[in-house]
């Protein structure tokens, strides 16, 4: 398993993935307050104020996603409502041409079962090229639990650097920010004990499976 030496990379990692995806929000909203300031027309500043909604909104639902995928926070306690991560991704979705499934049985997960869910979401997505379809799925089994993430739509691709990552093949050099939610999942999985393997499907389709055992979601 690829391994990222010391936690300061891993940390490192994340946080420039944080500000990849938080930068273009926030600079809408910069670029918006600067010309509320100086716009004297009434309809110019009424679009102005609806295009800061929508950066606020984008800024907030990204927030919420990403405090779930990378946070450790204890004030989110040791198990989390799946319904909480549906929400959130839908949040951080809702600017995409990406259609969210959510069929998860399952009410809750630990903290750390839904921080892998909700990264296995994160790395599924971003296979989507422009539109498709995200169908993410936690299921009890008879060892434990599953966990799916798959991507499917007309166009699904998916980085050499993804896929090296979860064969096994991949380099320290080669992670960046954008694949490094792929790493945090096979991290995730391995200290729960579980498995994770990505497939394509025949369909045109990108899947994320983790088995968990029932150690690790009890």
């Amino acid at each position: 398993m690829l391994e990222i030496k010391g936690k300061i990379d891993l940390a490192s990692l994340l946080s420039s993935r944080i500000c990849h995806d938080l930068i273009s929000p926030v600079g809408a909203l910069s670029n918006g307050i600067e010309i509320l300031a100086e716009e004297v027309d009434d309809d110019m500043r009424e679009q102005t104020i609806a295009l800061l909604t929508h950066s606020v909104n984008e800024a907030t639902g990204r927030l919420q996603m990403l405090r779930l995928t990378f946070g450790g926070s204890t004030s989110l306690g040791g198990v989390i409502n799946v319904g909480d991560g549906e929400h959130a991704f839908r949040e951080y979705l809702a600017s995409s041409k990406v259609t969210l499934d959510w069929l998860t049985e399952l009410d809750a997960l630990p903290k750390p079962a839904m921080k892998l869910l909700m990264n296995m979401a994160l790395v599924a997505s971003e296979a989507i090229i422009r539109a498709g379809t995200l169908t993410v799925q936690a299921v009890a089994t008879p060892d434990g639990v599953q966990l799916v993430a798959t991507a499917s739509g007309d166009r699904i691709l998916v980085s050499d650097d993804i896929a090296a990552i979860f064969d096994g093949t991949a380099t320290e050099e080669s992670v960046d920010a954008k694949s490094v939610p792929a790493v945090l999942a096979i991290v995730l999985a391995d200290e729960l004990g579980g498995r994770i393997a990505c497939q394509r499907g025949h369909n045109n389709e990108f899947m994320i499976v983790a088995e968990l055992p029932q150690m690790a979601v009890s």
